[in-house]
């Protein structure tokens, strides 16, 4: 009985640490000062589990096997980094990797081997039916600071990436967009099907509301972070007053809006640290750690998911 209780004790899911670099600019070092943190470093993570990260203090990219041990290092000196703020600025399909570096998207095999790049277009994020969501640019034009003049249209591409499937005009509400689903994060949460059709315009598309999903007590909306393969939705949310967060909660959805259950996590940081969470397509996610000498990244497992 001892020995049983030892035994599912020790299948029991819990976080893990999978990777630890040095900051510097050597091979399996992270470039990061201290005034960029808000812009990365970001990071991805295939169906592999290997990790891909955009070093954008060192202008390149970096890639790590799943057991933590360097793989292979990319110079990409023509990065914008300093644009890049969608969903996954790292998305995956198949075997191929889709580095968004603000002013285009590089296209390159797992292995690093360069594609093609899409000029002009800055990449949102990956949908699990392999559609890629990219946003026009420039993006986000600034009027004033602090104010936006307007939103330019949101592309849906094609996963053979030959052709537009729509435009649609991009409204002052947050949204998540995957092929026929709208997520609008704006207090509470709206779950839409949208009729998607083929167009060369933009397009307001009709939106039929599927479900709702509205944060109770000190519990505040903080970023949609994506889906995984099966098509759930990954939505952070934050507990705190004032705006300030001192508790966060991962929380999921499938693709009707429906909730399924949600991970406490915690992450360490020296500063203000951005892109630090990457939900894999496995479903498991990825939160970034980061000190005064050192950048870590920690896996929880989607087994943790509880309602």
């Amino acid at each position: 009985m001892f020995l049983i209780g030892l035994f599912v004790l020790s299948q029991v899911a819990r976080p893990e640490t999978v990777l630890v670099c040095r900051f510097g600019k050597d091979k399996g070092q992270i470039g990061v000062t201290f005034a960029d943190m808000a812009y990365g470093p970001a990071f991805g993570v295939d169906q592999y589990r290997n990790i891909y990260i955009i070093d954008s203090e060192n202008n390149r990219i970096e890639a790590f096997k799943n057991n933590g041990v360097f793989w292979y290092v990319i110079s990409v000196p023509e990065m914008n980094y300093s644009g890049v703020s969608g969903n996954c600025p790292v998305a995956f399909k198949d075997d191929t990797v889709y580095y968004g570096f603000g002013n285009f998207i590089s296209v390159r095999t797992s292995s690093g081997k360069d594609i093609r790049r899409i000029k002009g277009q800055f990449l949102l994020n990956m949908d699990f039916r392999g559609y890629l969501h990219t946003l026009p640019l420039p993006h986000y034009p600034v009027k004033s600071e602090g104010e936006i003049e307007k939103s330019p249209p949101k592309m849906v591409v094609s996963p053979d990436l030959s052709d537009t499937i729509a435009i649609i005009k991009r409204g002052n509400t947050p949204r998540y967009y995957s092929y026929d689903r709208i997520i609008e994060t704006k207090g509470e949460i709206r779950f839409y099907k949208m009729r998607l059709r083929k167009t060369k315009f933009p397009i307001v598309p009709e939106k039929v509301l599927l479900n709702e999903y509205i944060a109770k007590g000190d519990t505040f909306l903080f970023r949609m972070e994506g889906e995984d393969k099966e098509g759930n939705f990954y939505i952070n949310f934050c507990k705190g007053k004032g705006g300030l967060c001192y508790e966060r909660f991962l929380k999921k959805f499938n693709h009707n809006g429906k909730y399924l259950g949600e991970i406490k996590y915690g992450i360490k940081v020296f500063g203000d640290l951005g892109n630090e969470i990457y939900l894999s397509p496995t479903g498991d996610f990825y939160v970034a750690n980061m000190d005064n000498e050192k950048y870590w990244i920690v896996k929880y497992p989607k087994e943790m998911f509880k309602k």
